[in-house]
């Protein structure tokens, strides 16, 4: 029986389960019955020579990712035995689309993280539970994002934008990566089809904007208008591979505010010399984004308990907008949304609507989609409170709007 070890199960070319059901040997204590206890076993000569316990080597019984010759080798080692706990302890590269199964658990320190190559997706279903709120992903840093993606199943039980690197300090100096955070976020919320979004209390300032410049550079994607912003929670249709048909999102916020930075351009700006003139050119045009929460695809959303405040006060307003010359800037945007909750939010201070809700197409063989607002106070916002525009299904109670 091998020293006492009986009930093997083999894994992969060097790691192997044991059931011990109490037998003690020269390399491990004693066990409970039916426990699991993980071990790298050498063999000589047909014979095992060694059985060492990996678990010793990280915090909390976790298995380090530095032990297998890539992240790749130790997923396949690892995958389809019993759950593990694979530990995260610093930067790791991931430079080939992989799937994590859920017996996998990935433990990240406070400085783990996988850097996950352009073009390429890990689908995580594992649990993310005990997850420090830092960062655990990279996110873009320039106006081409060239991180990969990660997808998460149900057994996430939540994402925090503070493992993209967001930083609820109340300070504009992280107002990029708080956007960039956002952005990848919902971008693994789309991927993921049903994501529960927790954004935790505090102030994050957001509001990155691309200057076109006389150029219209190309490479900067957004030729036609001078100033575009980066958008940060984005659920839309028409993303390849991204669409969110049927997703279920829900994104909380209680005690969380998303704050527009103070300088930001909104309105006709020349794109050459940056100053301000009256023109409904839209090459001219400093958008302010269609909406900081923007939703237009064919699903489910829920967003409760979040301030959003377009500090409209302190941006730096250009010539001519308003009216026929419209420029996004809403705090909330909802297009063709199967079902949408509104709950618990202020919003103010925007730079067009607080709630922009309407649809493409619609006519009278439509059916319902359920538009809930509740104990929303939409106020002082540059246009609406509210612009509803087509649908059928709008109900609010306890709510209040101005303009």
């Amino acid at each position: 029986d091998n020293n006492g070890i009986t009930g093997w199960t083999r894994v992969g070319t060097t790691a192997y389960y044991s059931q011990c059901e109490g037998d003690a040997t020269p390399d491990q204590p004693n066990l409970p019955p039916n426990s699991t206890w993980l071990m790298q076993v050498t063999i000589v000569s047909s014979q095992i020579s060694t059985v060492e316990d990996l678990r010793v080597l990280s915090p909390s019984g976790h298995i380090p990712v530095e032990r297998y010759a890539s992240f790749a080798a130790a997923i396949d080692t690892l995958g389809g035995g019993p759950p593990v706990s694979l530990y995260i302890g610093g930067g790791v590269r991931v430079t080939a689309s992989i799937i994590i199964p859920a017996n996998i658990h990935l433990a990240f320190s406070v400085n783990g993280r996988l850097r996950i190559a352009s073009g390429i997706t890990v689908t995580y279903r594992g649990s993310c539970n005990n997850w420090p709120l830092s960062r655990h992903f990279d996110t873009q840093t320039a106006v081409v994002d060239s991180t990969g993606h990660m997808v998460f199943s149900r057994n996430c039980a939540a994402l925090y934008p503070q493992w993209w690197g967001a930083v609820p300090s109340n300070s504009e100096s992280d107002a990029s990566a708080n956007t960039y955070a956002m952005k990848k976020m919902a971008d693994s919320a789309r991927r993921s089809v049903y994501a529960n979004i927790i954004i935790t209390p505090g102030i994050y300032y957001f509001g990155v904007q691309y200057w076109v410049g006389a150029t219209q550079d190309a490479a900067l994607r957004y030729a036609g208008r001078a100033y575009q912003p980066e958008y940060v929670l984005r659920f839309i249709e028409g993303i390849p591979g991204n669409a969110c048909t049927n997703c279920e999102i829900t994104i909380t916020g209680y005690g969380a505010t998303l704050r527009r930075i103070a300088g930001f351009r909104y309105g006709s700006f020349d794109p050459v010399t940056q100053a301000a003139v009256a023109s409904s050119d839209t090459t001219f045009q400093a958008h302010g984004g269609d909406g900081i929460i923007e939703i237009t695809a064919p699903a489910k959303f829920i967003v409760r308990g979040l301030t959003i405040d377009g500090n409209r006060a302190n941006v730096t307003l250009g010539g001519l907008w308003g009216g026929a010359y419209e420029i996004g800037g809403s705090a909330i945007v909802v297009y063709g949304s199967l079902l949408t909750r509104l709950e618990d939010l202020v919003l103010t201070l925007n730079l067009s609507d607080g709630i922009t809700k309407g649809t493409t197409t619609l006519d009278e063989t439509d059916p319902f989609r359920n538009f809930v607002i509740s104990n929303v106070r939409s106020t002082y916002n540059a246009r609406h409170g509210m612009a509803a525009v087509c649908g059928k299904g709008l109900f609010i109670s306890n709510s209040s709007f101005n303009f």
